[in-house]
Order: structure tokens, then sequence, then C-alpha cells
């Protein structure tokens, strides 16, 4: 399980605090957006930064691209019937809690845009949450499995927060799913050593869900 990749502690501790930064500058980034352009547009320009810089240049620095291929090379183990379960639950839940909602403004744009954004959104999270804390600790249950799962459902803080008709409900609910979310996809990465299953999982759960309804105006 990524044994051979040799993250170095003083990025293990920033690991560690990384949740709290993230959040902080996702706020930060996202709240003048919003106002400058409105709810939609600002919330996808805030992504922009959130999918580039935490997605991406993050998780570069922190495992290299030796831990990169990693994350997706490593020949997944057997996670179990428990395992396919919680890869299961995401696609299943996620899109029956959303689609009632959102029904009447289901268009075939909203469809077709919300496969770019499940591949995108999906991918980067995964390799955030789950493949950064997989590669840096290494079958070590709580920084590798728990902690990020929960901190990833905190996370969803943030966007609600930007916004200028902030919902506490919404954004408990959404720290709940994120949570529940977070656990059902990082068992899988844990337990493999790899991201392939939780990256497939949260893109279909997100596409599902029509995620892209959020970045309409």
């Amino acid at each position: 399980m990524n044994a051979d990749i040799k993250v170095k502690n003083y990025k293990k501790y920033f690991l560690l605090a990384a949740p709290l930064v993230i959040m902080l500058t996702v706020y930060i980034v996202l709240t003048p957006l919003v106002q400058r352009f409105g709810t939609a547009r600002g919330l996808l320009y805030g992504y922009l930064f959130y999918w580039g810089f935490w997605g991406i240049i993050f998780p570069l620095w922190t495992v290299g691209l030796k831990g990169f291929a990693k994350m997706f090379s490593a020949t997944a183990e057997n996670i179990g019937k428990a395992g396919w379960l919680l890869l299961g639950m995401p696609v299943i839940i996620y899109p029956a809690v959303s689609l009632p909602e959102i029904w009447p403004e289901i268009t075939l744009t909203l469809v077709l845009l919300s496969i770019p954004l499940a591949l995108i959104n999906g991918t980067l999270e995964e390799l955030l949450w789950r493949g950064t804390y997989i590669t840096a600790f290494p079958e070590k249950l709580f920084p590798g499995y728990i902690f990020p799962a929960v901190a990833f459902g905190i996370w969803h803080v943030a966007p609600y927060a930007a916004m200028p008709d902030f919902g506490a409900e919404g954004a408990v609910i959404a720290t709940i799913g994120g949570t529940l979310f977070g656990l059902c996809w990082g068992w899988a990465a844990w337990k493999s050593g790899s991201i392939r299953l939780a990256v497939i999982s949260h893109i279909l759960a997100n596409f599902l869900a029509l995620g892209a309804l959020s970045f309409m105006g």
C-alpha cells in the first residue's frame, strides 16, 4: 500500500493542518467572487481555484509524480463485499436525495454539463482527500482514512458560508453527507491502496445527482 513513496515529515504535518487551510482559502476566494459575479458563476470560479490548486498542485507538491502514478496504478486488493457496498452507497443515496428537489429544472444541457463536472470534481477530490492521505500515511487508519474522511465532510461548510443566502441547515446536511461518503470512498482507497474505484464511484455519484446545477445561473 504505497509503502515505497516517501513523504517528508513536514509535509505530513501540513497534511494534518491542510483541511483548515483549504476551508479558509476557499472561503476567502469564493466570497468576493460570489459578490462580484453572482452565486453560480462565482461558485464556478471559486471551484476552479479549489480544483486547480488544492486538487492538483497541492497533491503534486506533497507526493510527487511517483505518488500520483501509485495512486492510480496500484493493483487494488480485494475490498470485499462490504467495500463494494460502501462504494455503491454514494451512487444511490446522493442522486436519491438530490433529484427529487431539482426534477423540474432538469434539462439536456444540465445533463451534458454534469458529465465534465463529475469527471473533474470526482477525480480531483479523490486525489486530494483520499489519494494524498493514503500515500502519506499508508496502513495508518486514523491519518490515512478516518481523518481525511471527516475533514472532507467538514470542508463543505466553506462554500456554503461564502454564499449570500447562507443556510446552516444546508451546511450541516452537506457536512454529514460528505463525511458519510468520505468514509465510503476512503475505505476502498485505504484498503486497496488505489483511488481508482473511489474515483469511479465519486464521478457516478456527482453525475447522477446532476451536480452542474450549482454552477448554472
